[in-house]
């Protein structure tokens, strides 16, 4: 497929896309609403779930759960959906990370996570198919992130970079109990 890295060269985990980030964002969407089918039809009623349209540049900055290791300070990010207003969703965000930040390994127990950087370049960190230590990843804009339940994953901004700060769209679905 013209515009994807060569899998078997760069590994399964990350594909960079070229031309239309739109397209991906919609197709990421449309996974995360295709995860929905299953909702009882009364879950759809609920008066917390309505309809919205935003603007990033009108939502509030606040802190994520994870801090920078090297400085203690939270990384931030602005919520387009709280988590769990669409059931088994986690929230819809762009998250920025400052040049010379990062974000720890860590996994989740029950939780695909999509990540879409939408400026700035990281390096991505990921468990890799053997098992070993987890293997990082260039990413910049364009580059898309699915990261499945158990794999440990982190982030990384050098503090050189000559790109500016990392923002990533931030999504996950829940699986299982």
């Amino acid at each position: 497929m013209q515009g994807l890295y060569n899998l078997r060269r760069k590994g399964p985990f990350v594909a960079k896309i070229r031309g239309n980030t739109k397209l991906l964002l919609a197709f990421v969407c449309g996974v995360l609403i295709g995860r929905l089918g299953s909702w009882e039809k009364n879950s759809l009623e609920t008066p917390a779930m309505q309809s919205s349209i935003q603007h990033l540049e009108d939502l509030p900055v606040r802190n994520t759960s994870h801090v920078n290791p090297n400085t203690g300070v939270a990384i931030t990010k602005k919520q387009f959906l709280e988590p769990f207003v669409v059931p088994r969703v986690t929230g819809f965000s762009v998250a920025t990370i400052q040049t010379g930040e990062s974000v720890e390994l860590h996994s989740h127990q029950n939780m695909h996570e999509f990540f879409l950087v939408l400026s700035g370049e990281a390096t991505f960190w990921m468990c890799s198919s053997e098992k070993k230590e987890p293997k990082g990843y260039l990413a910049n804009a364009g580059t898309f992130w699915h990261v499945v339940p158990h794999c440990a994953h982190g982030i990384t901004v050098a503090p050189n970079s000559t790109q500016g700060d990392l923002k990533v769209l931030v999504s996950g679905v829940t699986v299982g109990a």
